[in-house]
């Protein structure tokens, strides 16, 4: 194998692991060929105009290092990157270097005491910028901008920060520190997604729009939607939403990778369901159960790209979470799914008595839930006549819906409110407080004119729009006040 003795370093990636086979940002390369040469077929000119086309967002390097002469640093050219991936250098050390100490913003981050320790062969990569996500719930944004430890030195990963950052290593010779090479790494935002103001005006409704814009693409990370400021993790519901409300059509790539990430494969590793998002007050499934969610991205992404590949896969996963929901969460006797509301699932969205009390939770069918699981079948018969499915299937999916249709707006519909209760309790009950989220979709998705002009003069309203509960719970140790009996 041919060395460049005058070039210690070189560019490289370095392989990484995958999640749940596709919760990365790139492809694992083969590190093992790094370093071998062939003649420059027309197929490496290719392979190579991709790479550097590639390089062009989140990452800028401007490596410097020392030739054969360890005192003396030059530049070398700068690379960008479309993604963030483990990217990183190639060092190539002499066996009687000596100690090395490498630096990130002047702060000591690893060391090799003695490269003539280290194993035979010359080269030892250190790479940063890693997306290799190891948890549905890791920080995204987080992983996005680490730094992470080659095989320079044992360490746990570091956070880097949008910016501009300094790695350096040191020679060390004694007491004395001796410059071996210096990288200077700039991380960026995440991408957004903005229009020009001569494409807008500077009307409020424009400029709402354009900060739409940004606000969207600032949660990019990973090449995956995060859940927001706060909640840097990958969460189904969250992604599904913002599939449905127009990211599918100004990010397709991101929403199809966020959706196909969001899934968790059933006991038996045959089966693969819309994973179930967890919370810190009342844990996840089954006392979280609006997994189905994941259904509503799903086909908003189809319409916006008529992706059929993509639809095949939906469509099986959509099914599956449809039989384990019935397996698990439906309740026989009222014919309603329990769990919690889809997306108040914390103490604030529950009277006191179920405050950090999971279990009880989910014993209550909460109306937003429900209604997620009525489009979940009513979606999936869709998805299949698409595809082609025979029609029993299809049939068998539509009567489920319609049935739970007319579930919900039997048990959960309040004469006295002209509005559907927040949940039935565990006692079935309903808690005659009105939800913002399932009274938007019981408009969107039920063809009922009459209870649909009930609901639009009922709802509570302030200036900002309509309120997640009205009215608040009181928590009052008297739950009669927040019960109405049937």
């Amino acid at each position: 194998m041919r060395k460049r003795s005058a070039r210690p370093w070189q560019s490289a990636k370095t392989p990484h692991r995958h999640h749940h086979d596709a919760n990365s940002c790139i492809e694992e390369s083969k590190s093992k060929n790094a370093r071998r040469h062939y003649p420059f077929t027309l197929k490496a000119m290719v392979t190579l105009l991709l790479l550097i086309i590639s390089y062009k967002i989140l990452f800028h390097f401007t490596p410097f290092w020392n030739t054969a002469d360890h005192n003396d640093v030059i530049h070398l050219d700068s690379i960008e990157t479309l993604s963030t991936v483990p990217l990183g250098f190639t060092l190539d050390l002499p066996k009687n270097l000596g100690a090395l100490e490498i630096y990130l913003d002047s702060r000591l981050i690893s060391s090799i005491v003695d490269p003539a320790l280290l194993p035979t062969k010359d080269e030892h990569n250190f790479n940063f910028g890693t997306c290799d996500i190891s948890d549905h719930g890791d920080n995204v944004r987080k992983h996005a901008f680490s730094l992470g430890e080659g095989e320079l030195g044992k360490m746990e990963p570091i956070f880097l920060t949008p910016g501009n950052h300094v790695i350096e290593i040191q020679q060390r010779n004694e007491s004395e520190l001796i410059p071996y090479a210096q990288m200077t790494l700039k991380v960026n935002s995440p991408p957004e997604l903005i229009l020009s103001s001569s494409t807008l005006g500077s009307s409020p409704f424009e400029d709402a729009y354009k900060l739409a814009l940004k606000e969207t693409g600032s949660n990019i990370a990973c090449n995956h939607f995060v859940a927001g400021t706060g909640w840097a993790q990958l969460w189904t519901r969250d992604t599904s939403f913002a599939s449905e409300l127009g990211a599918a059509l100004i990010h397709p790539q991101v929403v199809r990778k966020s959706l196909m990430d969001s899934v968790e494969v059933l006991a038996g590793g045959k089966k693969k369901v819309w994973l179930q998002d967890k919370c810190g007050h009342f844990g996840g499934w089954p006392n979280l159960s609006d997994a189905i969610v994941g259904v509503r991205g799903a086909w908003s992404l189809y319409l916006a790209t008529g992706d059929k590949e993509f639809l095949k896969w939906a469509y099986d996963v959509t099914r599956d979470s449809l039989q384990r929901a019935e397996d698990e969460v439906l309740d026989k006797d009222s014919g309603l799914f329990l769990g919690c509301s889809s997306f108040l699932e914390s103490n604030s969205g529950y009277p006191e008595k179920y405050m950090n009390d999971g279990e009880l939770v989910g014993k209550t069918k909460a109306l937003s839930t429900n209604i997620l699981y009525y489009s979940g079948y009513e979606l999936a018969s869709k998805m299949g006549r698409e595809l082609g499915v025979a029609d029993k299937p299809i049939h068998d999916l539509e009567e489920k819906a319609n049935l739970l249709k007319a579930t919900i707006q039997r048990r959960l519909w309040s004469p006295s409110k002209n509005n559907y209760a927040y949940f039935e309790d565990e006692f079935g009950m309903l808690v005659d407080t009105t939800e913002g989220l399932g009274t938007s979709l019981a408009l969107l998705d039920f063809d009922d004119d009459e209870r649909n002009n009930m609901m639009l003069k009922s709802t509570h309203t302030t200036e900002l729009g309509i309120t997640c509960l009205w009215p608040q719970f009181k928590y009052s140790a008297s739950f009669m006040e927040w019960r109405i009996p049937r």
